[in-house]
């Protein structure tokens, strides 16, 4: 049951990238939210930072040209009846060729006034700034 809300807000979260609304994006989260790599901790306290880290993605995946992300869920838990933690892995595409290796990642999500949104996420990258422009895998 968790992996449903879970899954759902990946998929959301996802087709914002595909379809460049920003507007639902910012929906998913909640303000401050932090976005860690293995190399920072980058708080993010306003739209605008939001706004830059979704700008410079979505240029990322145009450069790569990418058609699909696939982003499943894996290891979803009940933390409370407003709190689910889960771990993701995520596929970026160009038709059938991967533009990077796969990686995980994990969010925290919180109910809030009936949407789910992400407190945080961990990404499985190297890549020590937010934006992140390309993403870095280490092997």
């Amino acid at each position: 049951m968790p992996a449903v809300p879970f899954q759902e807000w990946l998929d959301k979260v996802g087709d914002c990238y595909l379809t460049g609304d920003f507007d639902a994006y910012c929906s998913c989260f909640e303000l401050p939210i932090a976005f860690i790599t293995d190399q920072a901790l980058t708080m993010i306290a306003d739209e605008t930072s939001l706004r830059s880290g979704f700008d410079a993605w979505r240029r990322m995946l145009e450069s790569q040209r990418m058609t699909h992300m696939i982003r499943i869920a894996r290891d979803v838990h009940v933390l409370s009846g407003s709190l689910i933690s889960g771990v993701y892995v995520t596929h970026l595409m160009k038709d059938a060729n991967r533009i990077c290796p796969e990686f995980n990642s994990s969010a925290t999500l919180r109910l809030v006034d009936g949407e789910w949104r992400a407190m945080g996420v961990t990404w499985g990258l190297s890549n020590a700034s937010f934006p992140i422009v390309v993403p870095r895998v280490k092997p």
